[in-house]
């Protein structure tokens, strides 16, 4: 496997890719005539999976409250669930989520691949963002 970075080129593969996962991950989630529609286009419009970081600050991103499988898995990968709230849905509805939050994009790539919690801390001086990821 070679692992690169994103081209433009791409977007239409990471656009079908993402409303597999959404389909798959968020079935008796969210209702099935949401997933059936043609999430490419909703992706498309939205930018698809937009994660707002930058290396002296926070990542964080919202993840239902039902989808117990995703929570442990950002849990396992250093991921704190900092806030709950109910929000509107992308199929309408308001359904609790939780904010998981990273102190830095290094925590939560380092965590992927393992790394020691200390190797992969925030600058120093650096702060939370207080703007939204969202998967």
């Amino acid at each position: 496997m070679r692992i690169r970075p994103l081209h433009t080129a791409d977007a239409g593969t990471v656009v079908a890719l993402h409303a597999a996962s959404w389909r798959r991950a968020y079935r008796g989630i969210l209702t099935n005539a949401y997933l059936d529609s043609d999430l490419e286009a909703e992706r498309h419009t939205v930018g698809g999976w937009t994660a707002v970081h930058t290396p002296d600050v926070g990542v964080h991103l919202w993840v239902f409250a039902d989808n117990v499988a995703a929570r442990g898995f950002y849990r396992r990968v250093g991921g704190r669930e900092v806030e709950r709230t109910d929000r509107a849905a992308a199929d309408g509805r308001q359904l609790p989520e939780y904010r998981v939050a990273w102190s830095s994009p290094g925590a939560l790539t380092g965590a992927t691949r393992g790394e020691p919690p200390e190797d992969r801390e925030r600058p120093a001086g650096s702060r939370p963002s207080a703007r939204r990821g969202y998967w």
